[in-house]
């Protein structure tokens, strides 16, 4: 037979058992993470626009994130987030335009009909249909419908302005790639 094995009697519990190894005490301390390290994509990390998930729609060439501030559609830097709408709720509209619904106050992305863009619609219409094409160096061209043609949703990388350009020439001073991240 072999001997009783004895319990330490300080660490023994009223049932005979002893206690698992625990901490005796806890912290408060919790660590969040940055927006800028958070949404930090890399070529690999790309998320497709799809209806029914919600993104953070961020500009290649500025790192800049698209955002509805005080009712005005604008390009904020991550860590300038806190006071603004960013999540955009992708959603299939007829003949499959896909639209972008800002999740807090519940407007749409779309053309301002002066070269712009803008969050204002409460519905998905014409004004608000974009398809999204899958460019070869990466990130997206956002297009949206005017008339018969589509235009390229792009930064100005003068004023920073979210604008509408011609889907031919040279790009010059604006970009017009953007990443869409899974939030």
């Amino acid at each position: 037979m072999f001997p009783p094995i004895e319990l330490n009697t300080e660490s023994k519990q009223s049932n005979g058992r002893t206690p698992l190894d625990t901490p005796t005490h806890t912290s408060d301390t919790v660590f969040s993470q940055g927006l800028e390290d958070r949404f930090a994509v890399e070529q690999d990390i790309e998320s497709p626009p799809w209806p029914g998930r919600t993104y953070m729609i961020r500009n290649r060439a500025t790192d800049k994130v698209l955002a509805r501030e005080y009712g005005r559609l604008v390009l904020k830097a991550p860590a300038d987030l806190a006071t603004c709408g960013w999540h955009w709720t992708c959603v299939e509209g007829i003949g499959g335009w896909l639209g972008f619904q800002e999740t807090i106050s519940g407007v749409y992305l779309g053309r301002d009909n002066r070269g712009g863009f803008r969050a204002l619609a409460t519905q998905h219409k014409d004004w608000e249909f974009f398809d999204a094409r899958r460019h070869p160096d990466g990130g997206y061209q956002l297009l949206s419908l005017h008339w018969l043609s589509r235009m390229r949703m792009a930064v100005d990388m003068r004023t920073q302005g979210v604008v509408e350009t011609a889907l031919s020439g040279d790009d010059g001073d604006v970009s017009s790639l953007w990443d869409f991240v899974q939030v």
